[in-house]
């Protein structure tokens, strides 16, 4: 609802704004697969919306702009405070991973940063770590594991005294 209300305030024409979100919606999922992770979804809808009612002014010369609202100005959601509260939230959850890898040991550590962060294959990992394949993807596996166990302690923690 907030996507179409803020396209109002670039056309009257309730049918096109409508027809621009279902376009957007449609080009999202068609390149789902080429599309980058973005930190602030919201605010990446209300910029293309807006893109693409400019883009239907510039083709057909007939959307009319409500000058009233100035370029700069989004919804009230998008306050200072709530950029706080997701920074804030995104450091929590920075930190239950630094916890949760923390708890790993040393070859453990250091089997997930070659597959994880640096993208060697099991095999390689093997060499690297001068072990067999196999052992290879037991660490790996029995590291994954316990990074996961980790997470949920954590987190079962953070429910239990919130």
């Amino acid at each position: 609802m907030d996507l179409y209300r803020y396209g109002l305030r670039f056309s009257e024409q309730r049918e096109l704004v409508k027809d621009c979100i279902y376009d957007l919606y449609v080009d999202l999922w068609n390149k789902r697969a080429d599309l980058e992770l973005v930190a602030n979804v919201n605010r990446y809808l209300l910029v293309a919306i807006k893109r693409r009612l400019i883009n239907q002014y510039q083709r057909s010369k007939k959307l009319t702009f409500q000058d009233s609202f100035p370029e700069t100005e989004l919804l009230i959601s998008f306050s200072r405070e709530k950029e706080m509260v997701d920074q804030q939230a995104l450091n929590e959850k920075k930190e239950k991973v630094l916890k949760a890898l923390n708890a790993l040991t040393e070859r453990q550590l250091k089997a997930i940063r070659l597959k994880y962060y640096d993208n060697y294959t099991t095999s390689e990992i093997a060499g690297k770590l001068a072990i067999d394949i196999t052992s290879a993807y037991n660490l790996i596996s029995k590291a994954m594991k316990r990074f996961k166990k980790g997470l949920t302690y954590i987190l079962s923690l953070i429910l239990l005294f919130s």
